[in-house]
């Protein structure tokens, strides 16, 4: 029987490198910092600036996620979506390689 835990890991994909991990985190802050920004009313391209590099990051991490999970890395053009795309990388995608969340 697989434990609820090994069933998160393998449907999440919990097996990639640190790297994409690290995009994911950077991307998810930068777009903290930006929508933080934005609500104060401050305008400026210093928040375009770091907007365009967590899409950036975002892109990167679901084509290294969606390669890990076996799929073609083309996949990152969902990346463009934001955290929607990561969610479809992340949830939508299924495991072709076996290796995620494996240990019982």
């Amino acid at each position: 029987m697989v434990s609820v835990t090994a069933s998160i890991k393998r449907r999440l994909g919990v097996g990639v490198d640190r790297l994409t991990l690290g995009l994911v985190v950077g991307a998810l802050l930068l777009q903290g910092i930006v929508y933080s920004i934005s609500i104060k009313g401050v305008a400026s391209y210093t928040s375009a600036y770091l907007a365009l590099l967590s899409v950036g990051f975002l892109v990167w991490a679901c084509g290294r996620w969606a390669a890990a999970k076996g799929h073609n890395p083309a996949w990152a053009a969902v990346g463009v979506l934001g955290v929607v795309g990561l969610a479809v990388v992340m949830f939508g995608l299924p495991d072709r390689t076996g290796s995620f969340g494996n240990s019982t």
